[in-house]
């Protein structure tokens, strides 16, 4: 029986499949890391019972609708009992099997989902991600220059890449400073993008500012567009109130990515944890 407590905090986890149980029941390796299971962790998985449910869409079930072993999945609501290993409350198919193509996974990262491009709708589909992970401490434009390079090779091949440098100073004034990067950008064009994206005034703030400012590695990508996986972002977004375009709003995400080595959209953007990570911040609250 799955424990009676009731737990303050659940974690969407990502996993992948590396075999079978019982019952309903599988192995998987952690993919996101979360309190007592790190990234790696080979753990069994399960979907708590619930009898008001017509159906079980347990492992059993996604098996029956192709899943194999090297499929990843999403497990929602998660909680770490010590003798189940991980229960959810209900899970999702983001990748069949291996052959079905790259399944990336970005965790500690922040997603702004993009209004919808028809008034009076309520279909997303867009995503503006900023790899929170891996942003950098700079005070000098030689260090975004240098830091650039790498975060805009990392992220052109999942999206629209583009840089952004924020802080909070001591005052509570927030600055933020987009960089865009054109498309197909080499390292050289990188630099002048950066050098020239960054006006005197923002570097000399950047040079005297006691901690250095954020440098975010971005990009901007296309949302799923199966109907059950659309309708999860299309809830998310009514749920949490981003923000217009140019005053975004951001939640902690661990976002899967599926599609081929050129050509990536986005399979989810669930928050991190709930109900922690379901209020939107600023981007810069989530550095650090």
């Amino acid at each position: 029986m799955v424990s009676k407590a009731t737990p303050t905090t659940t974690y969407n986890i990502v996993a992948k499949l590396v075999g079978w149980g019982a019952q309903g029941v599988a192995n998987v390796q952690v993919l996101t890391s979360v309190p007592g299971a790190p990234a790696g962790t080979e753990i069994q998985a399960r979907v708590a019972e619930d009898r008001k449910r017509l159906k079980m869409k347990d492992f059993k079930f996604w098996k029956d609708k192709g899943l194999r072993v090297g499929g990843v999945v999403l497990l929602r609501w998660s909680v770490i009992d010590p003798e189940l290993g991980i229960v959810c409350k209900e899970m999702d198919m983001m990748r069949k099997n291996e052959k079905d193509g790259p399944c990336l996974v970005k965790p500690n990262s922040a997603v702004y989902l993009h209004a919808p491009e028809t008034v009076g709708s309520y279909t997303v589909s867009h995503a503006t991600i900023a790899v929170v992970g891996d942003a950098k401490k700079v005070k000098k434009v030689d260090q975004c220059v240098t830091f650039a390079k790498r975060m805009i090779e990392d992220t052109s091949i999942l999206g629209k890449a583009s840089l952004l440098l924020t802080v909070a100073d001591a005052s509570g004034r927030i600055e933020e400073l987009p960089i865009n990067i054109p498309e197909k950008a080499d390292a050289d064009a990188v630099e002048k993008a950066v050098r020239s994206g960054i006006d005197p005034e923002s570097a000399k703030l950047m040079a005297t500012s006691p901690d250095g400012w954020w440098l975010v590695p971005m990009f901007d990508a296309e949302l799923e567009t199966d109907p059950y996986i659309q309708g999860k972002h299309n809830a998310q977004y009514v749920k949490i109130k981003y923000g217009p375009f140019d005053e975004p709003m951001f939640t902690r995400t661990n976002v899967v990515l599926r599609g081929s080595f050129s050509d990536f959209i986005i399979a989810d953007v669930s928050p991190a944890s709930e109900p922690q990570d379901i209020e939107p911040r600023l981007l810069v609250d989530l550095l650090g």
